[in-house]
């Protein structure tokens, strides 16, 4: 049986592209806003934030946002859930 959603081979689930463009519509952003993505996964929500003025962390990627110390507006993600 395969489950509805993508998935990683760890059983991370990822949050499906339009899904994450509906949630970054809700957020009352500003023009010069800083946004960023901690958990990047597939960049679905990185890649759809409406600025340039933007960052992500993953870290796969080695790149670990709780070693991060900079400030942003804001700060959206899916966070990853995983089986061990």
């Amino acid at each position: 049986m395969q489950p509805k959603h993508h998935h990683s081979d760890r059983d991370i689930i990822f949050t499906p592209e339009p899904l994450a463009k509906k949630l970054i519509l809700k957020i009352p952003g500003v023009a010069g806003d800083t946004w960023c993505d901690p958990c990047f996964g597939e960049g679905v929500f990185y890649n759809n934030f409406p600025s340039d003025k933007k960052e992500f962390y993953e870290i796969a990627m080695g790149k670990d946002f709780l070693s991060c110390d900079k400030k942003f507006d804001w700060v959206v993600t899916n966070i990853p859930f995983s089986q061990p």
